[in-house]
């Protein structure tokens, strides 16, 4: 799973000279980049996306390739020759930012400010020396994983999740089973992508613990219609 994950990064022309555009949100692109993460899993269209991103350890593509890619070029510019072309449009543009001339927010350079604004690192382009990659990347991912906990906390469809995912990590079952059958069975339980009644009543808005309770009282439970469907490793 994580050869292939690398594999869509870097084939993909998805995110081609985002370090200039990276601070649009592109949602048609992130459709797409779900719909890859979803094949990989063999899970419903309907899964959610936090969940989704959490089981393959991965962020939307605007935080994990596209802001970055921005700072990545931005910390190029600050280190490169006081007279060179790119190093003078940059001054010149940085001013403007400085002025408040944002040219309706699409400034580049007005981007990288309030992006740097929203991770707290406002005062860290007035330091070019001290500036590296890596504690910046480490602010995006710690902002999205902040974020990303409070989704996970307010989802019902997540309830189940919440119990399994400890780490913001990709998952090594996805790796260390080798029966794909299994390994989707699996993937669908933990991200509550299956069909059954405790999922399906919220379509007939029917409330969990309801659905539990009539299930029980038909000599059956959820795990155990699992089990009837051959997809007892899912219980393990």
């Amino acid at each position: 799973m994580k050869q292939k994950c690398k594999l869509f990064d870097s084939s993909s022309i998805l995110n081609y000279s985002s370090k200039i555009w990276g601070y649009h949100k592109a949602p048609d692109m992130e459709v797409l980049h779900c719909k890859f993460l979803r094949r990989l899993l063999c899970v419903k269209k309907s899964t959610n996306t936090i969940g989704l991103y959490g089981e393959l350890g991965r962020l939307p593509l605007t935080d994990e390739i596209r802001k970055i890619s921005m700072f990545r070029y931005w910390i190029k510019l600050l280190n490169s020759n006081d007279q060179s072309i790119t190093k003078r449009i940059y001054l010149m543009i940085k001013h403007d930012a400085e002025n408040d001339k944002t040219y309706n927010e699409q400034h580049w350079a007005f981007q990288i400010k309030t992006q740097l604004n929203n991770l707290g690192l406002t005062k860290v382009d007035q330091d070019f020396m001290a500036i590296t990659l890596q504690p910046i990347k480490q602010r995006i991912i710690d902002t999205y994983i902040q974020t990303r906990s409070t989704g996970l906390n307010s989802s019902r469809r997540l309830s189940t999740y919440r119990r399994f995912k400890i780490n913001f990590t990709l998952e090594t079952y996805l790796d260390n089973i080798p029966n794909k059958k299994h390994r989707i069975a699996l993937s669908k339980f933990r991200l509550s992508s299956h069909t059954l009644e405790i999922e399906r009543g919220r379509n007939t808005n029917v409330e969990r613990e309801q659905n539990k309770r009539a299930q029980r009282a038909l000599g059956r439970s959820p795990e155990e219609k699992v089990k009837g469907q051959g997809e007892a490793i899912i219980l393990i």
